[in-house]
């Protein structure tokens, strides 16, 4: 990752209305590579599932899943799950970005 500027970051800035990560302000290869890194880390996961009882969240996406006929994986299962999750663990990533669009300007990146 580049160099932090230290600074105090406002990430809210990275966040729509509805509360969803505004993916259009992150370059697409900056948030394809956050997703697959997250996607990858075992660890991540069974600490968000037993920290935060999501287990039962994906077990219950996985049979209302298998209800509507839908024939997912449980990865993809994984990442629904997932994609309701809060935004704070993107920093890595998000920190030379920021910088970018507050050098640059808050504008579209993909």
């Amino acid at each position: 990752m580049s160099e932090r500027i230290e600074t105090q970051r406002d990430y809210r800035k990275f966040i729509r209305d509805d509360g969803r990560l505004n993916v259009r302000l992150i370059p697409r290869a900056v948030y394809v590579e956050m997703v697959k890194a997250h996607q990858r880390r075992d660890d991540v996961i069974d600490r968000v599932f037993d920290a935060h009882f999501l287990l039962w969240d994906l077990k219950n996406l996985q049979r209302t899943a298998e209800a509507e006929g839908r024939d997912v994986s449980r990865a993809d299962l994984v990442r629904e799950v997932m994609g309701e999750l809060s935004d704070d663990d993107w920093a890595e990533w998000l920190d030379p970005v920021y910088d970018l669009q507050e050098t640059e300007g808050w504008i579209r990146r993909q």
